[in-house]
């Protein structure tokens, strides 16, 4: 597996070749150890358990360098959309917003 080490966050996608459940497929960890053996990876999951794994693939985080900025422009007009014909002005939304954020 290309560019997987030690400290990574994994998923699996194979189980050990000799056990056929798979409960583990799909379970992100952290990759403790790579062998050479025919189950490599032994990943660490959330729980504190480890299990050893046939394959596994690197958890990537979504990169912010392709992603286009929010159109500000473009919420205020769709916010104005909604918010017409209804009892709801702008200063409902930035409450709502400030309350999401965490605010009060």
């Amino acid at each position: 597996m290309a560019d997987i080490k030690v400290g990574d966050e994994v998923r699996v996608i194979r189980n050990t070749y000799e056990y056929e459940g798979d409960e583990n497929i799909g379970r992100v960890g952290k990759l403790l150890k790579v062998d050479t053996d025919e189950q490599p990876y032994l990943v660490e999951f959330d729980d504190r358990t480890d299990w050893w794994c046939a394959d596994v693939e690197p958890i990537v985080p979504p990169s912010t360098e392709d992603a286009e900025a929010p159109d500000r422009e473009a919420f205020v007009s769709r916010a104005r959309e909604l918010l017409r014909g209804t009892q709801y002005d702008a200063s409902d939304l930035i409450r709502m917003a400030e309350f999401l954020a965490g605010g009060s």
